[in-house]
């Protein structure tokens, strides 16, 4: 007997793992942290598979730009999931995306960290204003009272108090 994979598995084998994760820890930040009924969305980079293709520049932009629908500020969020600290560290950026992310001084700048669990249900999750923190290498320290309510929208007034651009 032959067993036919549907298109979408065969597309979904061809994904690194390392993507697939980063893919759905995106998934995971739109849905419960940035959710549609509070926050438009603005831009999104494309997966990979779309990348393979033709690989757009907007690639390089952070993962979303969002706009906060009571305001209308709009505001950039790069995703990063990891599955533990390393020696009390988590490894952020490669140093050359972390010079391409210093560009982006326009809107406000958030990093969100997902740590532990699976990148669709992470353990925890931290915000972080990224021009507070622009570290390639981010340690325990740096996540001291930053982490947030995992499942729950981000609220306007935690993105807001200490905002830069």
């Amino acid at each position: 007997m032959i067993t036919v994979i549907p298109p979408a598995k065969q597309n979904h084998l061809l994904i690194p793992d390392s993507f697939q994760k980063g893919e759905q820890f995106e998934d995971y930040v739109r849905r419960h942290l940035f959710p549609k009924a509070q926050y438009k969305l603005i831009h999104r980079t494309p997966g990979y598979l779309q990348n393979e293709k033709d690989y757009p520049e907007s690639s390089l932009k952070p993962d979303f730009t969002l706009q906060d629908i009571l305001n209308g500020r709009s505001f950039y969020v790069e995703c990063k999931f990891r599955s533990a600290l390393i020696a009390n560290s988590y490894p952020f950026s490669k140093k050359y995306q972390l010079e391409r992310y210093k560009s982006y001084t326009d809107l406000p700048f958030y990093l969100v960290l997902g740590l532990g669990g699976k990148a669709s249900a992470p353990n925890q999750v931290f915000l972080l204003n990224f021009f507070d923190s622009q570290f390639a290498m981010l340690y325990k320290r740096h996540l001291n009272g930053r982490e947030i309510q995992k499942d729950m929208a981000v609220q306007p007034s935690q993105l807001w108090k200490n905002a830069a651009a």
